[in-house]
């Protein structure tokens, strides 16, 4: 089984708790999502931190372009998915865009974005 395979699994176990949790007991999931998103401090390095991994991790059987086509895919199955909840996104996008700090804030996860977007327009150049 290649890392990607198990990375697949991965998306698949924690897909399918998170839906069947959701079926049988919406309050169980609350629990989770609450316990994850506690600790903001802890999120975004882990999360980062995955991240890169699992990229380095990817590099070595797809190409960055072919990651980022994948992740069009991604945000698109997540716009379905949330579009049943537009009044609430819309009132999250726009708390968050009130925030003075909200560039300060994310700087880093900015900085990687611009960082991938020109990677994949020099590969694409």
């Amino acid at each position: 089984m290649t890392l990607t395979e198990i990375f697949a699994w991965i998306v698949i176990v924690i897909t399918a708790i998170k839906i069947l949790t959701i079926l049988i007991n919406p309050a169980k999931w609350v629990k989770v999502v609450q316990a994850v998103w506690k600790n903001p401090r802890i999120v975004m390095p882990v999360s980062l931190i995955l991240a890169a991994l699992i990229l380095y991790n990817l590099l070595k059987e797809i190409s960055i372009v072919q990651i980022f086509a994948v992740m069009l895919f991604i945000i698109l199955m997540s716009a379905a998915s949330m579009s049943v909840y537009s009044k609430e996104i819309l009132a999250l996008a726009k708390n968050v865009l009130k925030d003075k700090k909200v560039i300060e804030k994310s700087w880093l996860p900015i900085l990687i974005w611009i960082i991938l977007i020109l990677w994949v327009l020099i590969s694409l150049l």
